[in-house]
């Protein structure tokens, strides 16, 4: 079995983005992503993960056609149904409720999680790739 681990992940959103459309062409675009992995002493590296998705709200996010539903055919072309469309106000509002929760489950397991006002020294600490010695080399970087 391997030491050290190299991870990286790709995202290719730009042939996707109407970029007539100003609501998600600004937001949406390509992307990269890497980490060095390797096996660490107790209490460091990686302490905590919070991952949630819900397919019930896929109409706030969602690219209409292309897929086994509504295939491609000239009408989907032509009403721009293959590009990503977003409905923003109602999207972030469940955004910023789902990191609030993923954040506190985060934190949770560590005791660092407090339901009250944070006063200016708060109890938790970031968690940097690159202060640990288990995630040496972590880089992600937008592009577009």
């Amino acid at each position: 079995m391997a030491d050290t681990v190299l991870v990286i992940g790709v995202e290719q959103l730009s042939r996707i983005v109407d970029y007539t459309d100003r609501n998600t062409c600004v937001l949406f675009g390509d992307g990269a992503g890497a980490a060095v992995l390797r096996p660490c002493a107790p209490e460091q590296g990686i302490l905590s993960v919070s991952i949630h998705s819900d397919g019930v709200l896929g109409d706030l996010l969602e690219i209409p056609a292309g897929g086994s539903l509504r295939p491609a055919s000239h009408e989907t072309v032509n009403e721009r149904g293959h590009f990503i469309r977003m409905k923003g106000k109602e999207l972030f509002k469940v955004a910023v409720r789902g990191m609030e929760e993923s954040l506190r489950i985060a934190l949770e397991p560590r005791g660092t999680c407090s339901r009250g006002p944070r006063s200016r020294r708060s109890r938790t600490r970031p968690i940097s790739g690159s202060s640990t010695p288990c995630a040496s080399g972590s880089a992600s970087r937008p592009t577009r």
